[in-house]
């Protein structure tokens, strides 16, 4: 036992030897970078020496500056943004606006609806602005042409880089019915509750934009899009409220038919298009599909040919991509170049 008493003791006297050690270092500040002695405040104490044995006089100047007498340090010079090399990406520097969630009733739904909102970032008081409404597919919802489609980097990036016109963007639930669940694809039920996207933004959700946003509310101030489902509710949309909407973009269009899977032209809810001359037309009609679309192939190929047939002035134009978002950002982004341009207001 007496050999086991020293070490023992040796090993307690080390244990808090090192213990008080730990303590006493957590209360030793850092050495600054470059070393020195460093003071509360960070400032140099008062009476030190340069090697050379004279008082740093001129760092008490240095630290008088912007008193009285002194000279103020220049602000930053603002940095200019520079455009991403995709119109989809974020430019750094730049703010993008915030997607608002709002909740509203609906006589048409029987039921509450929702919607996403996109205000421009640099809002002038008094300034009015005009309204893109986006709609989307099946299994979609109204946030996902912000979420998925990079709606909101698409619409500021032409804004500030492109010439683009300022404007409010509103995403739609096309889902139009009490509770927002889509029935089963393959019934024409879906037809059917999307096909009252229409009416659930002409007699509900617009005068409730216009109400509680600085809006434009005529009908060149108010354009329609969207891809998949959400393009051919845009066509059915516009050319059914022909006095509302002045501008059509439709990308990757599903089919008119009453059961949208099937195939070839079955029982459409639209067969022809055509033009009011009361209500002046549109002004700009997009059309776009990926080459290597093979669900929805050959249908917006179709509406191109019955526009064409019909006399009315569109674009149409294929990606390089299929059914999916890149070909829909796409076009988003060809869209809001071509919409609410210079003289085009008639409120």
């Amino acid at each position: 036992m007496k050999r086991l008493a020293l070490p023992i003791i040796l090993i307690l006297v080390l244990v808090l030897v090192t213990a008080f050690g730990c303590v006493q270092d957590e209360n030793v500040p850092e050495t600054p970078p470059g070393g020195g002695q460093t003071n509360v405040g960070g400032e140099t104490p008062s009476g030190e020496q340069d090697a050379d044995g004279e008082q740093d006089a001129d760092d008490d100047q240095d630290a008088n500056q912007g008193g009285d007498g002194g000279e103020e340090t220049p602000a930053p010079e603002p940095v200019e943004p520079v455009q991403p090399d995709d119109y989809c990406d974020r430019a750094e520097g730049v703010e993008y606006g915030t997607v608002q969630e709002i909740e509203y009733y609906s006589e048409v739904a029987g039921g509450k609806k929702h919607a996403t909102v996109l205000l421009p970032v640099d809002m002038a008081e008094g300034k009015r602005y005009p309204v893109l409404y986006l709609l989307h597919g099946l299994m979609c919802d109204e946030s996902t042409w912000f979420d998925l489609c990079s709606a909101a980097e698409i619409v500021r990036n032409a804004q500030l880089f492109e010439g683009a016109p300022e404007m409010i963007v509103v995403g739609v639930n096309s889902i139009v019915n009490e509770d927002e669940v889509a029935p089963p694809m393959l019934s024409e039920e879906v037809s059917e509750v999307y096909d009252k996207t229409g009416e659930e933004i002409v007699e509900v959700l617009k005068p409730y934009i216009d109400e509680h946003y600085p809006t434009l509310t005529g009908k060149w101030d108010t354009a329609v899009a969207g891809f998949s489902m959400g393009g051919r509710e845009a066509l059915l949309s516009a050319f059914t409220y022909q006095d509302t909407f002045g501008y059509i973009g439709a990308f990757s269009s599903a089919s008119f038919n009453r059961n949208i899977v099937s195939v070839g032209v079955q029982d459409p809810v639209l067969d022809e298009f055509v033009v009011e001359p009361e209500h002046g037309g549109f002004r700009y009609i997009l059309l776009n599909i990926g080459r290597l679309d093979f669900m929805t192939a050959g249908v917006t190929q179709r509406y191109d040919e019955m526009m064409t047939e019909s006399g009315i002035e569109h674009e149409f134009y294929l990606t390089n991509g299929g059914h999916d978002f890149s070909t829909w950002s796409d076009g988003l982004h060809t869209f809001v170049l071509n919409i609410f341009g210079a003289g085009d207001s008639a409120d």
